[in-house]
């Protein structure tokens, strides 16, 4: 199997497994709000913020649209899909994975982009950069 192939089924696996627990959170919640005439909830409380073990910090689900301040030299994990994520400091290593993910980032030391469809920007310091998957950009802010 040839790497790009290889690379595009990941990032489909990472896709899929990253909606299936928001659409089990989303069916109980569904129930309720469908009796209620409400919709199924979305967007910032449908995802988290949580700080690892390491100290890292890891953002997950869909939609999350904020401003996270990370510490110096903190690692950043972002999974899920259509975040709109500003991190503002001097982060260490960030790490995006998922799709359609816009990331603004003010300085980090390496920056890793893997999925489908995600861009990332970053505006100070000369960040390691990786890329892996279909369709992501990384690039500097201007």
């Amino acid at each position: 199997m040839s790497m790009k192939l290889r690379s595009m089924v990941l990032s489909g696996c990472v896709a899929c497994l990253l909606g299936v627990p928001l659409a089990v959170g989303a069916q109980g919640q569904d129930a309720g709000a469908k009796a209620q005439g409400q919709a199924p909830q979305v967007g910032q409380d449908a995802s988290t913020v949580q700080t690892g073990p390491d100290g890292q910090l890891q953002i997950s689900g869909a939609m999350r649209k904020d401003v996270i301040k990370c510490a110096a030299g903190q690692k950043v994990e972002i999974a899920g899909t259509t975040h709109d994520l500003q991190l503002t400091g001097d982060c260490g290593e960030v790490v995006v994975s998922g799709n359609a993910n816009k990331v603004k980032i003010d300085g980090a030391k390496a920056i890793t982009v893997m999925g489908v469809g995600n861009k990332v920007t970053w505006k100070r310091g000369e960040p390691k950069q990786e890329t892996r998957g279909t369709n992501n950009t990384l690039t500097r802010e201007k």
